[in-house]
């Protein structure tokens, strides 16, 4: 599979076999009150194990991504370089 740099090394520390990699998961705040990013990630990633990553504050999505059975893993980092310098990333896996 082909994983991002940064979730190739996470892989390999964490020693989590060969997850599906979902890169980008936008949910906008119409989403609130509905379970349209549980059915999303069902439709992505079905009960497969995965890893996503939570970008800034995004509270919608890290709730999909909870009911979903995902939960955080390590300690959230900071991207070095632009564009997403400053913006804390926090790697969420379903084994």
């Amino acid at each position: 599979m082909n994983y991002s740099d940064h979730t190739a090394q996470f892989i390999e520390l964490y020693g989590l076999g060969e997850p599906l990699e979902l890169r980008f998961f936008y949910l906008t705040d119409q989403a609130a009150g509905t379970t349209i990013g549980q059915e999303l990630l069902r439709v992505a990633a079905a009960d497969n194990p995965a890893i996503a990553w939570v970008m800034g504050d995004a509270p919608l999505v890290q709730a999909s991504l909870d009911a979903a059975g995902f939960e955080p893993l390590g300690e959230p980092v900071e991207e070095p370089a632009e564009p997403w310098r400053g913006v804390p990333r926090q790697a969420m896996v379903r084994p």
